[in-house]
């Protein structure tokens, strides 16, 4: 089961088309291979809502920098990094 559903991505963006859909769920999938790549861990959607808010936080990120050249700040926010900590510390509880 994905971490962010199409849906959910949709509404936390608050995108009412379904012209951006295809990319959009490459930028979903692009993002859970991320968090994924970078803890090492896999998450479940009902139950890691900070996997779940970073996914779409790193989501947001990606639909709205889809150039190459990004004007401002192309980091993501304190909050994001903050996020990604505890994820990439956290202990698998199931070991």
């Amino acid at each position: 089961m994905a971490l962010v559903t199409l849906e959910e991505a949709k509404a936390y963006l608050k995108i009412d088309i379904d012209d951006d859909d295809e990319m959009l769920t490459l930028q979903i999938q692009a993002a859970e291979a991320y968090l994924t790549g970078a803890t090492g861990q896999t998450y479940a959607s009902e139950t890691d809502v900070l996997a779940k808010l970073y996914c779409l936080m790193l989501i947001q990120h990606l639909y709205d920098n889809r150039t190459l050249v990004v004007t401002g700040s192309e980091n993501l926010s304190t909050t994001a990094s903050a996020i990604m900590l505890q994820l990439q510390c956290k202990v698998d509880e199931t070991l």
